[in-house]
């Protein structure tokens, strides 16, 4: 999402688990927590993660987060596999203001515009973009009726066309479910699920920078 927020943004906590399929790769599972409220914002990761694999879930244009491309980055992903942190990383953010914090789990806290990484909080809002879809269906996910979305993400990557399909079951302003495919292959795959979702639970506390991450 770009340009200025123009509303506040709900009251909600929402725990969410993303799980990641690549050819020649572990499969990976992470979770995190977000928190929404007026023009701030919270992101827990609880596996620990840093900033840039983080941003990556939401950001890579295929859809499918930040994929090992080397024979380095396919070790570091096995590696990463069987060591989790005990720690998690922590992202703050006002988008009234612009500020941002950023703590990842081990290191010291750094700050950043709060544009770069609204998108990780934004992520659990469809924010209007299914006005412009058909929706194919009707469900219910954590007991609230959604409709169900189906839409590509088209483009070139490496000088390869691509294609990646997408779902999404939305819920009011909330995005439960995205669950992306490659295509044809299906070699890729991603799928982003909210496991809990309380409304008007988020207090000021919540959303005040807390570099130890022990709130």
């Amino acid at each position: 999402m770009s340009g200025g927020r123009r509303h506040a943004y709900p009251n909600v906590r929402a725990r969410l688990r993303r799980i990641r399929r690549a050819p020649f790769a572990p499969t990976s599972e992470t979770r995190m927590v977000i928190w929404l409220r007026g023009e701030r914002f919270r992101v827990r990761d609880e596996s620990g993660r840093g900033y840039a694999e983080i941003t990556g879930d939401v950001t890579a244009e295929r859809g499918f987060g930040l994929t090992p491309r080397t024979m380095e980055g396919f070790m570091d992903a096995w590696d990463a596999s069987r060591h989790s942190s005990d720690q998690a990383s922590e992202l703050y953010g006002d988008v009234e203001t612009g500020e941002a914090v950023v703590h990842e789990a081990g290191r010291e806290s750094w700050t950043t515009d709060a544009g770069v990484i609204r998108p990780v909080a934004e992520q659990l809002l469809a924010d209007g973009r299914e006005a412009t879809l058909e929706p194919v269906g009707e469900s219910t996910y954590l007991d609230r009726p959604c409709q169900e979305y189906r839409f590509a993400l088209e483009g070139e990557e490496d000088g390869f066309r691509y294609r990646s399909d997408v779902r999404w079951l939305v819920s009011g302003p909330f995005v439960l479910l995205r669950e992306v495919r490659d295509s044809p292959h299906g070699g890729l795959y991603a799928l982003t699920e909210v496991l809990e979702l309380e409304e008007g639970a988020v207090a000021d506390v919540d959303l005040r920078p807390d570099p130890s991450g022990d709130r």
